[in-house]
């Protein structure tokens, strides 16, 4: 899932378990020193997720995200920032991706 600034206090409503979760971050470190968004970072930290950095500019090509799912193997995939959110149900398969309408929202 996104994660944002603050994201902690909604997560913490819905999400329990961290169990197997990593915490997919970009690669760069700019975000990080960013005031507003170290405590969010230390939610994280002390849920002992530990961190997966990668390209996260939105230009990824489609081969990078497909060994990112195989790598990860997650349950649920929301293609966010993309033109084409079809090629990841014919690449993913309809029960794993959920396609959004801007401004929708999914329940784990």
């Amino acid at each position: 899932m996104a994660v944002r600034t603050y994201s902690q206090y909604w997560l913490e409503k819905f999400v329990k378990d961290y169990t197997d979760a990593v915490l997919v971050y970009s690669m760069w470190n700019g975000y990080k020193v960013e005031e507003s968004f170290h405590d969010t970072l230390e939610y994280f930290k002390a849920k002992g997720l530990p961190e997966f950095p990668v390209h996260a500019s939105g230009h990824a090509y489609f081969s990078a995200v497909r060994e990112l799912v195989a790598s990860k193997n997650p349950r649920h995939i929301i293609p966010i920032h993309t033109e084409h959110p079809e090629n990841f149900t014919w690449a993913f398969g309809r029960d794993r991706v959920h396609v959004l309408k801007n401004g929708g929202s999914f329940e784990l």
